[in-house]
């Protein structure tokens, strides 16, 4: 399914008309280079993408080429919620007034809208995510080392300790649980298992795999 068809950049002469004319910059701010996205892709002379020809588009180019923030522009052209912030400048939605998403056209003529659940995943928001599991797991594993100790000194306590009213039947079901059970199924009774036990490829493919429908 294509759910967009081309994409159009301002041009060069509708970059300098809305410099010119709307007044919303003068030319000694725009010859600073600092009117982000402004003359980024004028300048490599990119004011058109074609979708419909394959199903799959890749966007090449060294660091600094502009690939994020194309794809950062289109998908707030299109609305496209996102988990990652990205950077922006005063001229940012200015500049998306002047971009084009040509959709595909449902029955009566109408530009389709992308489905509700579209979005976009950027390589921050799989860094996060990995990153986020990792202070899951370390936390887990303090726990663990914790509830080891736990485990340790209850068996060494169980013979001493009398349950003398309600207000210690927590602390009894605790001896009465490590006396019987063994460290590793007294352990897994109060925390869960690391949600990480792969490779971080493999967990960046889990993410994909969680997100994509």
């Amino acid at each position: 399914m294509l759910y967009l068809n081309s994409f159009t950049l301002p041009s060069e002469m509708q970059e300098t008309d809305y410099i010119l004319h709307e007044r919303k910059l003068d030319m000694g701010c725009y010859c600073t280079g600092n009117v982000y996205p402004f003359k980024l892709f004028t300048q490599k002379e990119l004011t058109h993408l074609d979708f419909s020809r394959s199903p799959i588009t890749i966007l090449y180019g060294s660091n600094g080429s502009g690939k994020s923030t194309l794809l950062n522009i289109i998908a707030a052209k299109l609305s496209l919620p996102r988990v990652s912030p990205f950077n922006k400048t005063p001229y940012f939605e200015d500049y998306l007034n002047l971009c084009q998403a040509g959709l595909p056209r449902d029955a009566y003529g109408r530009g389709r809208r992308p489905p509700d659940e579209s979005c976009i995943i950027s390589s921050d928001d799989v860094f996060d995510f990995m990153l986020n599991l990792r202070t899951v797991n370390d936390g887990i594993d303090r726990e663990r080392e914790r509830v080891f100790v736990e485990w340790d000194t209850l068996r060494k306590d169980n013979n001493g300790f009398k349950m003398e009213s309600m207000a210690d039947y927590d602390e009894f079901v605790k001896h009465r649980e490590a006396a019987r059970l063994t460290r590793s199924e007294f352990t897994a009774r109060r925390i869960g298992k690391n949600i990480q036990g792969k490779s971080n490829g493999e967990s960046a493919i889990g993410y994909f795999v969680d997100r994509i429908r």
